[in-house]
């Protein structure tokens, strides 16, 4: 099946949150305001920011997409550990996570996502990105 452009949106550089497993990384839930598909979608995911986006780890790396939402985890690679990644410095250096959808446009209104109470960051991720 052929896929089709579903929406894109860009994520609120307010929402980083510090990654509460690796002290050195940060995350967001990205909301993508798209309906209840049939299908997931598939996410295209940039970096845009003003300062020290080429070392980043992470920027096209999707977690847990549903149609709604999607988790991105960044860090630092390994060279640059020596500078401490918090939601504070990444506002500051206004990073932000530019995102495209693609797939099955079919909606599948009796599916029910996942609600606030059940977001939370998978168990691997900590061993993932250390």
């Amino acid at each position: 099946m052929t896929k089709v452009f579903l929406g894109s949106g860009r994520s609120n550089v307010n929402e980083w949150k510090q990654h509460p497993v690796v002290p050195n990384a940060v995350y967001q839930w990205i909301q993508t305001g798209l309906p209840n598909y049939a299908e997931i979608p598939e996410y295209v995911t940039t970096l845009t920011g003003d300062s020290s986006i080429w070392p980043v780890l992470g920027a096209s790396s999707v977690y847990s997409p549903t149609s709604k939402r999607f988790l991105v985890i960044l860090a630092l690679e390994q060279r640059y550990a020596n500078i401490v990644l918090t939601p504070k410095i990444v506002r500051a250096w206004n990073w932000t996570i530019n995102w495209a959808a693609f797939g099955d446009p079919t909606i599948d209104e009796s599916r029910q996502e996942d609600g606030d109470e059940n977001r939370t960051l998978p168990d691997e991720l900590g061993y993932i990105i250390s």
